[in-house]
Formats: structure tokens, sequence, C-alpha cells
């Protein structure tokens, strides 16, 4: 035990970590590693997308407080999308442990899918030839290829950075994709 907290142990590694205000904060002494911000997002039900792929916000759709919001999603679809958010994770279950109001649940599980996103930290992205090769500390941005981005045309972080290479990619095409280390700058 810690003087605020718990000791935890998670792959015998012993962490010291404690809630702060118990508005769902938690504080780990030492800092986490990795550190991958995930976040959760409403994608319309039926869209095809792949794990690395770009997802970009449409709107709000649950706002509960200054710290809890989630948000219709969409695929990114053109170069230098504003929108663009961060790279989708997974397919979760809509389930109670989402902070959803009751009256708003039904309607949001019969028309979307509930999905995680990464948006800061690191992780993997996929990326495009549309730009060009890829080297490491490359930018990257949203392509006009769905979902993938790919090399930013200048060195300065602006609001349509999605992330910055971690590895290099060379491409035979504008199309051909890759999933390529990054660390996300989008959130």
């Amino acid at each position: 035990n810690t003087s605020s907290g718990k000791t935890l142990l998670i792959a015998g590694l012993s962490y010291a970590a404690y809630s702060g205000s118990g508005q769902g904060k938690i504080y780990a002494v030492d800092g986490f590693t990795p550190f991958t911000a995930s976040h959760n997002g409403l994608l319309p039900k039926g869209v095809q997308l792949e794990v690395g792929d770009i997802v970009c916000d449409v709107r709000p759709l649950v706002k509960l407080d200054v710290s809890n919001t989630t948000g219709e999603m969409r695929l990114s679809c053109f170069t230098n999308d504003k929108s663009a958010v961060g790279v989708f994770v997974s397919r979760e279950n809509f389930n109670d442990d989402l902070v959803i109001p009751d009256d708003m649940r039904y309607g949001l599980k019969q028309d979307y899918d509930l999905i995680s996103f990464n948006s800061g930290g690191e992780g993997q992205i996929n990326v495009c030839g549309q730009n060009g090769n890829i080297e490491v500390g490359d930018l990257i941005t949203t392509s006009d290829i769905v979902g993938k981005g790919c090399k930013q045309e200048d060195d300065i972080i602006r609001s349509y950075t999605v992330a910055k290479a971690r590895e290099s990619a060379i491409f035979n095409s504008r199309d051909e994709v890759k999933q390529i280390a990054c660390i996300y700058l989008a959130g």
C-alpha cells in the first residue's frame, strides 16, 4: 500500500497507483510504459475498417461532463482532414460499463457500433504511398484513400497532423498500404 492508494501487481511488476478525486482520474507513480491514449467513439453500423485506419469526428453524441464525451465517427477520406482524431483499434461491447444515459442507450446501440481509437502516445497506423516514401520522423496526415494516412508535405505539426513516423516505409505505388509504428499526435 502507498499512503494514498494501493500497490498494483501487474505481470509480476509492482506499480503504485491511486485515484485522485474519485472522478475517474488515476495517478501512477513513475508513469506508465508504454503509454497510449485510447478513447471511445460511435461508428455507424455497417462501416468496414481495418485496425490502424484513421477515424474522424463527425459530431458529439453524448456530452456527460467536461471529461467525458463520445462522438459519432467516420473514416478519413480526403487529404489533410483536420477532423481526424485517431486510429481505429477495435469494436467494443456496447455494455453497461459505457457511461451513456439510459434514455439514449437503446437508440445509439441500434444505429452505432462502439469503437476504441488511439489518439495519443505510441502505436501503429495504416499509411499509403500517396505523397511518396516515408522516413523516420516524417509527419503523417490523412490521404484520399479511405482510412489511410500518408506523408505530410511539410514538417510543421498542423490541425490535420495525425502522427509522426517511427519507421520508414518504401512504396511501389501511391495506393500501396503498409502499417508503420508511430507517435499519435491527433489527440
